[in-house]
């Protein structure tokens, strides 16, 4: 295997093989609870353009539950709440549903008949928000149906590729209205705050402060204050720490440049592939070869742990916290699971 020299190793680093691997699982996304016990699995369409959610204990493999995905459907997965509906050929109908368990709580048709084109959920569990037919933004309460708010946006939404994006504290929501503009808003009280000329995702700092999106580069707004944003070379943030001192990004070349954010300036640069941050921004895993994924500390890069066994390219990646658990779904069509908690 060749060394690799943008990943200070330590001779603690220890090396795991897989605590479980599960086969026979075309996956399209993984989300990983906080505690890192159960991962959600979004299942690739059968024969019959049906996939589910499936929630899976990563200490065991056992199913905790399922929840049906339809053809034409989409589903997005938060800590308690499980939200699906149809994009296409259907009735505008959203379906809310308690994550884990797939207990049925509410539907809601928030925008009259056609398709649902863009579904968020917040992480503080208390907002969900829609796009329809009609390109209006529709606001709900998960744990009951309840619309209570309609936001218009400003200028026309393309419903080819609109998005919903909450800030993990849930006050500000990002409105992707076309190909290079993403409108944010306030969610109480209700109002717009600025459209920002950017055609990537956009990604929120915990903290409240940072929103970062990509275009031609990164660039990092500071939310307290909407001054001229702050250009950074790479393709894409993908996480910021709790407390928004430092933001993952992946660099031109694809592997990840670690930056901090007041003032931005570069911290870590690790030449790992697929960056994804622990929630409690202590661990970062990278895929580094063919053959084996890196855990690091993201201030100072030092590797932690290698984690072996990997079969196939890797298609999807999550963390727990402080790198206890990692999930990870393989173009072989299993996932593999590795505990660095355990002896």
């Amino acid at each position: 295997m060749t060394p690799n020299p943008d990943l200070p190793a330590t001779r603690a680093a220890a090396v795991r093989a897989p605590h479980l691997v599960l086969p026979g699982l075309a996956v399209d996304d993984l989300w990983l609870a906080a505690d890192g016990a159960v991962v959600a699995v979004l299942t690739g369409s059968d024969s019959t353009g049906t996939g589910s959610v499936l929630f899976l204990d990563t200490a065991t493999g056992a199913e905790r539950g399922a929840i049906p995905v339809g053809p034409g459907e989409v589903a997005v997965v938060s800590a308690e709440w499980t939200a699906v509906a149809g994009q296409e050929n259907h009735a505008g109908e959203v379906v809310v549903r308690r994550t884990l368990t797939g207990e049925f709580v509410a539907q809601l048709n928030p925008h009259g008949p056609g398709g649902v084109h863009a579904l968020a959920l917040a992480d503080r569990g208390d907002l969900g928000a829609s796009i329809g037919e009609d390109g209006e933004v529709a606001l709900w309460q998960p744990a009951n149906g309840a619309v209570f708010a309609t936001l218009r946006p400003t200028d026309e939404v393309d419903l080819e590729c609109c998005t919903l994006t909450f800030s993990p504290n849930g006050r500000v929501l990002a409105v992707r209205t076309g190909p290079d503009a993403l409108e944010l808003w306030t969610t109480s009280p209700r109002r717009f705050l600025e459209v920002l000329p950017e055609t990537g995702l956009p990604v929120f700092s915990p903290d409240g402060r940072w929103v970062a999106a990509a275009g031609a580069a990164i660039r990092l707004y500071d939310l307290h204050g909407l001054l001229e944003p702050e250009a950074l070379l790479g393709r894409g943030p993908l996480a910021f720490t709790p407390d928004g001192a430092l933001m993952v990004a992946v660099t031109p070349d694809g592997s990840t440049e670690i930056w901090r954010t007041d003032p931005p300036q570069p911290a870590t640069h690790l030449r790992g592939r697929h960056p994804r941050l622990s929630p409690d921004g202590r661990a970062i895993a990278v895929v580094a070869t063919e053959s084996e994924i890196l855990l690091a500390e993201p201030a100072t890069g030092r590797t932690t742990a290698r984690l072996t066994g990997i079969r196939g390219e890797v298609q999807s990646l999550t963390v727990g916290p402080a790198g206890s658990v990692v999930v990870a779904a393989c173009s072989d069509a299993a996932i593999r699971v590795w505990r660095t908690d355990t002896a």
